[in-house]
């Protein structure tokens, strides 16, 4: 099973989260865009793991130090891939946030999970694949705070076209 490590939002934080996803929508000419049940911001994505290991995965949850209580989103942004964009919205450098993160990758790797080896930057997916028919600066956006749920254990699958996220675990903030 597909699996990565995530904060998680409460359904009002998710609605928050929408109307930029909407406008990326209105704006695109095309793209796959995140699902309003999928809003999550990863903390490491690990891929293909095997049932056996995934105790081990819940056992790092229960070591980690807290999540911080709250984020703070400052804009809006992409990442360029092959023409298109993975547009995100991002935070605020927060030093919980580095912390958990961090700490998260240092226990992979004592218990022998490969981590991806890239530098951490934290952001919210709205979609991908997209390719919008004006600039991103267009967009008007003001700062904003959104609290945090949980850390959780997530597998994602595809279904119907779509990609569904389901926790195997959440350990609440």
């Amino acid at each position: 099973m597909r699996l990565f490590f995530a904060l998680s939002f409460d359904s009002a934080t998710k609605k928050r989260i929408t109307p930029f996803r909407d406008w990326v929508i209105k704006e695109a000419d095309k793209g796959q865009f995140t699902r309003d049940a999928n809003y999550h911001l990863t903390l490491e994505f690990l891929g293909e793991i095997s049932d056996e290991k995934v105790p081990a995965l819940i056992e790092i949850i229960h070591q980690l130090g807290p999540a911080p209580a709250e984020l703070r989103v400052n804009r809006i942004d992409a990442f360029e891939k092959r023409n298109k964009q993975i547009l995100w919205l991002g935070i605020e450098h927060n030093h919980p946030l580095m912390t958990l993160q961090t700490q998260l990758i240092q226990r992979l790797q004592q218990a022998g999970f490969e981590t991806q080896d890239r530098p951490y930057r934290p952001h919210i997916t709205l979609g991908r694949r997209i390719v919008l028919n004006k600039p991103l600066d267009a967009f008007q956006f003001a700062d904003f705070t959104i609290p945090v749920r949980a850390i959780a254990l997530i597998e994602s699958r595809p279904e119907d076209d779509q990609v569904i996220y389901e926790a195997k675990l959440d350990s609440d903030v």
